[in-house]
């Protein structure tokens, strides 16, 4: 699994993870966000604990081919522009070791 990190000046900061169990991007997600910002994730359960750390946390659903909430301020377009070529390298990768 990838997480990504995007600032407002639209900067990706993505590193790889074995789960995105609360514990696993917990951490990481507390040491590169400042907790005054407003946390945007999908609707992955385990943000849902991660978020109480922030000013705010909005989410969007993917299921529902939900990309961002223009009411809330919720985007994360820029943070999928990055994960899906990220994706298909890790695949790729994956596939060469295995």
């Amino acid at each position: 699994m990838v997480l990504i990190a995007e600032d407002r000046t639209g900067q990706a900061k993505p590193t790889v993870i074995p789960n995105a169990q609360d514990a696993t991007p917990g951490p990481i997600m507390n040491q590169w966000i400042d907790a005054s910002s407003a946390l945007v994730t999908d609707s992955n359960t385990a943000y849902r604990k991660i978020g109480q750390s922030f000013a705010s946390h909005h989410t969007v659903n993917h299921g529902k081919r939900q990309y961002s909430r223009p009411s809330k301020g919720a985007y994360i377009t820029t943070v999928e522009a990055v994960n899906a070529p990220m994706g298909v390298k890790l695949a790729t990768t994956m596939a060469d070791i295995t």
